[in-house]
């Protein structure tokens, strides 16, 4: 039993080495896929990302903010929850 368990311990490395970028891309698609369908279902998570995003910018008034048109409406109508003033001429473009 315990040589089992030693052979098996010797083959796991190799096959992780082996299966390690598939492992990866399946991460990756997953996660995309998540991203994909809460960025679609729920608009909030747009508000609060670019919220988190001007926190780390040091000059705010040199930014470009490109966003779908879905998004800039909702950003619009909500724009006295985010602390940014917004310029004439802002768009979605």
């Amino acid at each position: 039993m315990t040589h089992l368990l030693e052979e098996f311990l010797c083959q796991r490395e190799p096959l992780y080495k082996v299966y390690e970028r598939d492992m990866l891309q399946l991460v990756l698609s997953i996660s995309k896929k998540i991203i994909r369908h809460e960025l679609q279902s729920n608009e909030e998570v747009v508000l609060s990302t670019l919220q988190e995003a001007f926190k780390q910018i040091v000059d705010q008034r040199k930014v470009r903010i490109r966003v779908n048109p879905v998004d800039f409406q909702f950003l619009h109508t909500h724009s006295d929850r985010w602390s940014l003033r917004k310029r004439s001429g802002m768009g979605s473009n």
